[in-house]
Parts: C-alpha cells; sequence; structure tokens
C-alpha cells in the first residue's frame, strides 16, 4: 500500500489499519517518518490476504499534533 503524511516537523509514526470491512480489524507494525514541513511518501505490507476477497484499508499517521487518519480505500485480491 502506499499514500502520504505530512509529519508538520515531528516526528511522526504511520501504519495502515486493513480488513474485509471499513471497522479493518488488522494494523500493520507502526514505521518511522521523519519531522519534515512537507508530505512524504509512505508504503506498507498488507500480510496475510486472502485470494478473491475485497479489503478496505486506511492510512493513519500519528505525532505530537494527534492522530490522522487517511480516507478509506478498497481493493479485491486477484
Amino acid at each position: 500500500m502506499a499514500g502520504t503524511a505530512n509529519p508538520r516537523n515531528a516526528p511522526t509514526t504511520y501504519w495502515f489499519e486493513y480488513g474485509p470491512t471499513m471497522a479493518y480489524g488488522t494494523a500493520t507494525g507502526g514505521l518511522p517518518l521523519a519531522g519534515g514541513v512537507k508530505a512524504a511518501p509512505v508504503y506498507g505490507n498488507l500480510p496475510g490476504l486472502s485470494s478473491h476477497t475485497t479489503y478496505h484499508f486506511r492510512l493513519v499517521a500519528q505525532n505530537a499534533f494527534g492522530t490522522s487518519y487517511g480516507p478509506d480505500r478498497a481493493f479485491t485480491t486477484p
């Protein structure tokens, strides 16, 4: 998965939440994003996916300013 996160000049941790519904249920491990003043690309792997299944996911980023949730997105595995 890929997205962008703006750390607003503070050290930031980001992760992806995912699952078969918008309740998600699974999250990747948190990854560090150095503090910068511009949006930066972020990436993550979603392990354990089943074939022929629709998954919802969103990017989550957290730092001293709070927690931000990206929009829900969905895809279907081949």
